[in-house]
Order: structure tokens, then sequence, then C-alpha cells
């Protein structure tokens, strides 16, 4: 099953930063071909007791090079806050696209935006082309299931209780 990723970006400095996807309904969004993320509590590895407060690493998106790319590395370089909201889509048992996912970063800081292209002689690098890899800190995380109508969140700024 193939699952797109679509991401909208509004730069607090820059307004929208805008991708080349043309498709009707998400025009001028972002394609993302990759997304990486991991949220962990540490943790005592004789006793599996947490030992500190949870670690959230970057959100790394991947990302083919386009117009948003000049200013993602604006964003890099002057820490602009940026909101983003990232929807996956898949393709349904009825066959039809639905949007299924969503996370959404408030205050997001790319904190390291690096373009990539694979060594083109190689023949299995033939489908990959230029590539821009997005990572982004936040101050506050939502993960948003559209299908079942669950929601969670977290942010930096909300101390969490035991």
């Amino acid at each position: 099953m193939a699952i797109t990723i679509y991401a909208t970006i509004q730069g607090s400095s820059q307004g929208a930063i805008q991708g080349d996807v043309k498709q009707q309904g998400r025009e001028n969004t972002i394609l993302g071909y990759a997304l990486d993320h991991d949220v962990e509590i540490p943790r005592d590895t004789h006793t599996g007791l947490a030992v500190g407060q949870r670690i959230h690493n970057p959100v790394v998106l991947t990302t083919e090079i386009g117009k948003h790319t000049p200013k993602i590395f604006q964003a890099c370089s002057t820490g602009e806050p940026l909101d983003v909201t990232l929807d996956f889509y898949r393709i349904n048992d009825k066959g039809l696209e639905e949007k299924y996912y969503t996370v959404k970063l408030t205050k997001a800081i790319v904190v390291n935006s690096r373009e990539w292209f694979p060594e083109t002689f190689i023949a299995d690098n033939k489908p990959y082309k230029h590539m821009q890899t997005i990572s982004m800190s936040y101050e506050k995380i939502s993960w948003i299931d559209n299908i079942n109508s669950t929601e969670a969140e977290d942010a930096w700024n909300a101390p969490k209780l035991a």
C-alpha cells in the first residue's frame, strides 16, 4: 500500500513555504518521500524503570529539492519558528484515497537541512533524485488518527504530571 506525505509549512517571518505539488486540493504542498521520528524515555537497563524525562528527537522529513528548499535553508539559518502539518494518505479497502493520519508541529525549528544526490553511476540509484532531508525540533507535537478520531499531544512548556 503506497503512503504519501504532504507537508504544509507556515513560517513566522517568511509566511507560507510552498512546495511543488500541483495535484488538485494539495496545490503548493511539499511531497514527503520518507519520515523518521522517535520519542523515548531514558530507562535503567537493569530494572526497566524510567530514569529521566521524555526525549523528543527531531522529526526528519525527506523531500525532493524544490522551490521550498531555499526557504527551508533560510529558516535553518535564522532559527525561524515554523508551524508544520504533515498529512498522510493511503488507499483504503474500497480503493479510495484517504487521509488517515496527521502530525502537527508547533513552533518547529529546522535544526538541520541537508541536500544530497546519490551516486548517479550506480544503477540502483536511478530512481533517486536531488533530495533534501529536513530535521525539525518543536515546542509542541500533535498526533492525530483521522480514521478513529484519536489524538495525543506533547509540549515542552506543559510539564507532565505522574
